[in-house]
Order: C-alpha cells, then sequence, then structure tokens
C-alpha cells in the first residue's frame, strides 16, 4: 500500500484517478482549492465517502511519509502544498506520467483530440461494459450512468482520456495505449502543427490500430502515420459511416452522432460488432454538462454545457437554437492565453450562428493560475490583456446583440428581465465547477419570478 497525495484532487483528470487508486487500496489524501473554497462539495463528499481524505491546501499535511505527490499542470508552485513537496524531496509527478505508470499493464484505449474526448471515451465504456468486458474507465466528466467520472473494472481493458491540455511529453507518457482514438484537431490549447505533431506520436505508439475522423482534414493528414487506420464520419467514404450507420441515442446533435460512431469503429477493434454496440448505446444517457438540460422552467430552459472552443461552441449552439424561438448564450471563457489564441474564431462563430434576436452574454475570463514546471521549480504567468470584451464588442459591431458583463451575479438581473416562454439559456464553459451551480441558480431565478 501506497500513501499517494493529490494536489488539485478535485480535478477533472485527478478525480478519478484518486477514486481508483483508494479503490486499490491505497491510502489516498489531497487538497483543492475548490474544496477550501467551499465549492463542488457533491464531487468533494463522494471522495470522502470513498475514503478519501480531504485536507486544507496550506502545506500542513505535506510530509516525509508521502510515497508519491501528484500534481496537475493547472496548480502553480506558489501553492503551498507543491512548495512543502519540493522542500522535503518528495517524489512529484504530473498526472498523465503517474497515469503512465498506473496503466502500464493494461490494454489502453485513449481518447484525444480537440472536442467530444469525454462522450466518446463514455460511450466506448458504456458499450465495452454493456458486452461484458469489464473496463476502467476514467473520465474527465461525470457520466450521466452511472453517475460518476469513474467505474472500476476488473478486466484488462482500460478507457481514459489523453488531454492534450497537459503538454506534448506529458500526453505521450500515457501510451502507448492498445488503440489511440483521434475525434478531431482544431485550434484549441496549442498551435496546430504542434498539435499534429503530438498527436502523430501520439496514434504511432498503438499497437492495435488508430482510430481518425474522416471529415477532419488535420486528422486525415495523420493518415498514412499508423499501418492499422479505421475512419469515422458522415463521408460514405468513412470506413464506419453516418451514411450507412444510424445510432439511436437518447442525446442530441450531429456532432454526438459521430461521437457514437468513433466508438463504434473503436470497439471494432476489439471485435465487438456493430450490431452490438449500437444495441449498447441505446441506454448511454450522456455525460453531465454536455448540453444538459438542468432546468425547464415556466417555458425558459436552462442548458449548462462544457463549450469553450468555437468547434464546441458551433455545435453546441446549433442544437440549441434549432428548439427555440430565442437563444440566450452565456459564454465564460478560460485562461488568457487560450483566449488569445481562439479569439476571431469565437467573434466568427457567434457572428455567423447566433439568429437575430438572440444574445451573447460574456462575463469575465476563468482564470485558475499559472502552469507548473516542475523543471526549474518556476511559475509560468502568463500577460492578462486580454478581456472577454475583446470578444463580445466585435460580435455587436457585427451586428448581432452582444453584452460583456464582467460579474455573473449582474448576469441574473439581465434575464430575468429579458427571458420568455420559448427562449433558451445556455451557459458555455470549461474548468470552472461553478458554472453548473450558476445555471441552477439560473434556472431557480426563473421560478421565482415567474
Amino acid at each position: 500500500m501506497r500513501k499517494i497525495y493529490f494536489c488539485g484532487i478535485g480535478g477533472a483528470g485527478m478525480s478519478p484517478l484518486a477514486r481508483l487508486m483508494a479503490a486499490r487500496g491505497h491510502e489516498v489524501l489531497g487538497s483543492d482549492r475548490g474544496y477550501d473554497l467551499g465549492r463542488n462539495q457533491v464531487l468533494f463528499n463522494l471522495l470522502k465517502t470513498e475514503g478519501i481524505t480531504l485536507v486544507p491546501q496550506d502545506g500542513s499535511s505535506v510530509d516525509a511519509s508521502i510515497d508519491t505527490f501528484v500534481v496537475t499542470r493547472a496548480v502553480e508552485t506558489s501553492v503551498p502544498d507543491i512548495a512543502k513537496a519540493l522542500e522535503l524531496g518528495l517524489p512529484v509527478m504530473k498526472r498523465p506520467r503517474f497515469m503512465a505508470e498506473v496503466f502500464k499493464d493494461t490494454n489502453n484505449i485513449a481518447v484525444g483530440g480537440t472536442s467530444g474526448k469525454s462522450t466518446t471515451t463514455g460511450m466506448i465504456g458504456h458499450i465495452l461494459a454493456v458486452v461484458g468486458r469489464d473496463p476502467t474507465v476514467m473520465n474527465g466528466a461525470i457520466m450521466i450512468n452511472p453517475n460518476s467520472n469513474f467505474i472500476r473494472g476488473e478486466s484488462r481493458l482500460a478507457v481514459f482520456e489523453a488531454d492534450e491540455s497537459d503538454g506534448f511529453e506529458d500526453v505521450i507518457s500515457v501510451c502507448p495505449a492498445a488503440i489511440a482514438v483521434l475525434t478531431n484537431i482544431s485550434l484549441d490549447h496549442f498551435e496546430l502543427e504542434e498539435l499534429k505533431k503530438m498527436f502523430s506520436a501520439f496514434l504511432l505508439k498503438a499497437p492495435l490500430g488508430a482510430v481518425l475522423n474522416a471529415d477532419c482534414p488535420n486528422s486525415m493528414a495523420l493518415r498514412d502515420v499508423h499501418p492499422k487506420t479505421v475512419t469515422f464520419g458522415v463521408s460514405a467514404s468513412a470506413d464506419f459511416s453516418l451514411a450507412n450507420i444510424q445510432p439511436q441515442l437518447s442525446i442530441p446533435g450531429e456532432h454526438n452522432q459521430l461521437n457514437a460512431i468513433a466508438a463504434v469503429a473503436t470497439c471494432s477493434l476489439l471485435g465487438v460488432s456493430v450490431e452490438d454496440s449500437l444495441q449498447a448505446l441505446q441506454s448511454f444517457k450522456g455525460i453531465k454538462r454536455r448540453l444538459e438540460v438542468v432546468g425547464h422552467v415556466n417555458g425558459i430552459r436552462v442548458i449548462d454545457d462544457f463549450a469553450s472552443n468555437p468547434g464546441k461552441i458551433e455545435a453546441s449552439l446549433k442544437v440549441a437554437i434549432e428548439s427555440s424561438k430565442r437563444t440566450f448564450a452565456i459564454f465564460q471563457p478560460h485562461g488568457f492565453q487560450p483566449t488569445k489564441m481562439m479569439r476571431e474564431g469565437y467573434i466568427e462563430t457567434f457572428s455567423s450562428v447566433l439568429r437575430s434576436g438572440d444574445v451573447l452574454i460574456m462575463p469575465d475570463i476563468f482564470y485558475v493560475g499559472g502552469s507548473v514546471n516542475l523543471v526549474n521549480g518556476e511559475i509560468v504567468t502568463l500577460p492578462k490583456d486580454i478581456s472577454s470584451r475583446d470578444v463580445a464588442e466585435p460580435v455587436s459591431d457585427k451586428g448581432k446583440e452582444a453584452h460583456y458583463i464582467p460579474n455573473r451575479a449582474d448576469v441574473l438581473p439581465f434575464l430575468a428581465a429579458r427571458c420568455k416562454p420559448g427562449d433558451t439559456v445556455l451557459i458555455m464553459g470549461s474548468r470552472d465547477e461553478s458554472l453548473s451551480d450558476f445555471a441552477r441558480e439560473v434556472a431557480a431565478l426563473f421560478k421565482e419570478t415567474a
């Protein structure tokens, strides 16, 4: 039994890993700024019920008895826990490196790409569970059935995300995966050429095969990287195509149809028939914060969604718009550098997809701090030289109604005064778990003011 400390244990990739270690009988403890601030209590209470000890993120619980100290890229070295761990000379590992160690003796299905990772991971895991393969599943989001981001399986199969936001070297360290799934490649955390280089290495190391999106030119540029590649897409030229495979899903959107086809293609490499995969997917209920309807109050629908890059935003907006008279899109960007990188894409997406009468509302950018650099112990702090105003105003200039409202609390009276039956409020943004609480506040607002 090891004593393992997770710094940033509430993170999307950290909490399922901590739960797996606890389920395997290790002593697990961890800290998180969200826990100290009283946020995301549902998750933290769950961790406690599974025997995980939660402690303040003040360095007081970091001592020489800890065998492994695990950090995320999103936690800066100024955090007292990390400073204390470095001072004591503890074995400090970034999460992907630790995952590589944990899953070195399993057949891994790793899902990478810019969009759709969590849903595709959940679908693959669901199919394998239904057909009796008993996989371990670690997802970056909560799967609605079984209401968890973690499933402990007893077989040698494991399904999880390979998140490029952890950086080139760390994505590769999670591999070799038995099967590498690439949902798509578009501008997000890194420039396109860097992403292509990263995912090329990701695909190359997968002995059982690679799965690529035939509709994504950036992905298909890597078509010849792996000798055993299958493709999925809308086009009839794809190996697994929506032209001849029609998933029956309980969740909306063509993007989810494509996620389903990706899952079917992946499971085919493990010998699961198309028919069995499609049958299993009929009982898949989706992923939390992926077009999740959190309220339908007095004719006003409230949707909580994780969309964070232009492609995801476009897909979510189209689903919201097609079934509403008017859509109020609330988008909270995450991080200053990603916002700078994707600013033009944001402007183009909102300007082209929003209808006349729809409304864009942008609170301030969500910022969690600098990145960990364990090579020299320095904090990488990026300049705060962009704001949500720099997206909202150009959208307004292009003729669509757009408002920069820095404080989310001030969005509530705006919605109360404007929303009417038949409208949809779509709340979008990643990394900030309190957005779900905000979505519930919005739903409660209409009940109270109706």
